[in-house]
């Protein structure tokens, strides 16, 4: 059985899931916009570029507006990379699409009369709404939910199946909950004195770590690891912080600290979760799914979440939350194996 996939290059949460679930893949070809292309070329595996939808938008907001003006100057090239798609879904003729949240596998399948699945998140905000404090949700993040919530009714109606990995055991109609994605341990982590920080690449996640770094140098007696490319081109010490601009075993890391401070994306929260760190999520701001993932966490003790963005309170109240959480995480035992979940989900009609 062929398998096309396709990977939305929104960070690389969405290409380290796909590499993933690779290994259970008899049959496959990759489309990925950047950064996921130059991912998965790092990592020796065969794609094929095509152009992705970029954020745009002040400090670290998630502007829906700019996001749609810039779509709208680049249409051209959308239309190229469509074209791209279509053709190869002629000439490969797969059994399968997977879409990891690129919609132009999804164009190209329905009008093929493909089979079509769509890895994504955003179910969880159709549930995660009714636990969201009204103070917190303005026009912007409205806005967003109601285009979500269309979104996911208009794949549905289409036939679309429509799978979402969680760390959350939620149930709803015409959705396929699984277990969260994550890459298999390359090595034994080590135990280290540290905490990860690590808000991703991105310039909402830089100006998001430009607001929590004086906070972090404020606890003395404890040791950060912070990643980022905006402070630094090397390692770097400065007081009680290691800044580094780009950590290749990301994961490793990740096992080995004391636990994590991050933004509310979804892979670095399932990475966390599944490895029993005790976290310390901060949503970029209008972005209605991390906002929606970091009340997940929050009201099932999951992870510490700062939703008021008072980052000297909430990193007080997240270190003395830290047994706390770590009960938590043991006794929810959430397990990373969404990748063989979706393979089966794959394989099952063949």
């Amino acid at each position: 059985m062929k398998v096309l996939i396709g990977v939305t290059g929104i960070g690389l949460g969405h290409a380290t899931r796909v590499h993933a679930l690779l290994p259970y893949l008899k049959s496959y070809k990759i489309l990925a916009a950047e950064p996921a292309y130059s991912y998965f070329l790092a990592h020796g595996i065969k794609a094929t570029n095509i152009k992705g939808i970029e954020y745009k938008g002040k400090e670290f907001s998630f502007s829906m507006l700019k996001t749609a003006i810039e779509e709208l100057k680049k249409s051209k090239e959308i239309r190229k990379s469509y074209t791209r798609v279509k053709n190869l879904v002629d000439s490969y003729n797969p059994d399968v699409i997977l879409s990891d949240s690129e919609p132009l596998t999804i164009m190209a399948g329905l009008k093929f009369k493909k089979r079509v699945i769509i890895l994504t998140n955003l179910p969880t905000i159709l549930t995660e709404i009714e636990y969201i404090p009204k103070v917190y949700l303005n026009t912007k993040l409205k806005a967003q939910y109601k285009i979500i919530e269309w979104l996911i009714n208009y794949l549905v109606k289409r036939n679309v199946e429509v799978v979402c990995p969680s760390f959350v055991k939620y149930k709803r109609r015409n959705i396929t909950f699984i277990n969260p994605i994550i890459r298999p341990l390359k090595k034994e982590p080590r135990k280290r004195n540290f905490y990860l920080v690590n808000f991703g690449g991105s310039i909402f996640g830089n100006a998001l770590l430009k607001e929590v770094i004086p906070y972090l140098k404020a606890h003395h007696s404890k040791k950060f690891i912070v990643v980022s490319n905006y402070f630094t081109k090397r390692r770097t010490l400065k007081d009680n912080l290691t800044i580094v601009p780009f950590i290749k075993d990301m994961l490793f890391y990740v096992a080995s600290s004391k636990g994590i401070i991050s933004h509310a994306g979804h892979s670095t929260l399932s990475e966390s979760i599944c490895m029993k760190k005790p976290s310390l999520v901060i949503p970029l701001k209008n972005h209605i799914e991390q906002l929606a993932n970091a009340v997940s966490v929050f009201r099932t003790g999951l992870a510490h979440a700062s939703l008021d963005y008072e980052f000297k309170d909430d990193l007080k109240t997240f270190f003395k939350r830290i047994p706390e959480l770590k009960f938590n995480l043991e006794e929810e035992n959430v397990q990373p194996t969404g990748a063989k979940e979706l393979a089966d989900i794959i394989y099952s009609k063949y």
